[in-house]
């Protein structure tokens, strides 16, 4: 399961029972388990396409992205009383390679909605390398080639209240399984 780490508070009140608007959430993934914790709780993120920064010779993908608050949707609230989004920073190490699909980088106003992250390991056995896929509403995708799972999603300051909860239709099994193939990635 990924790693929580220690949260940051913005009180200093012992009683942490109203905390979960100020919670900085921070969690460390470094397997494919760990990954859909994370995509869980990047899911309806929203981003800017040119705020999307790959570092090659440091192996490093980055972005910000302002996430709804999943686990704050049942949580007492101090402030909000209906559902909240937090700026947040997601960060991938060790990456080898990364592809893009309907996204234009440099374009400040694409705005893109993280649907999903989803991890394929590579063809060899004991092998932690693999592909990463991001998955954008839209049909925007972004794929970073990996040795090893290592990303950290970190909260980076206060919630503010969000003016809906998104809504999803559920997809067919046999449609999620056609995903990832790659095909039409730059």
């Amino acid at each position: 399961m990924a790693l929580l780490l220690e949260p940051t508070y913005l009180f200093t009140n012992s009683d942490t029972s109203h905390r979960t608007m100020s919670n900085q959430l921070k969690l460390i993934a470094l397997d494919a388990e760990d990954l859909a914790v994370l995509s869980a709780h990047t899911q309806d993120a929203v981003l800017k396409a040119n705020e999307i920064e790959y570092i090659a010779v440091e192996g490093q993908l980055a972005f910000p992205l302002h996430r709804f608050a999943w686990e704050a949707e049942t949580a007492k609230r101090l402030f909000f009383k209906k559902y909240e989004r937090r700026l947040a920073l997601l960060q991938f190490s060790k990456v080898k390679n990364v592809r893009t699909k309907n996204i234009t980088r440099n374009d400040a106003n694409q705005v893109l909605n993280l649907l999903a992250i989803i991890f394929t390991p590579s063809a060899a056995k004991d092998d932690p390398a693999g592909s990463i896929e991001f998955t954008f509403a839209g049909d925007a995708a972004i794929v970073i080639e990996v040795e090893c799972i290592e990303a950290k999603l970190s909260d980076l300051g206060a919630a503010w209240a969000a003016r809906a909860k998104p809504k999803h239709e559920r997809i067919e099994d046999e449609h999620i399984q056609g995903q990832g193939s790659g095909k039409g990635f730059s």
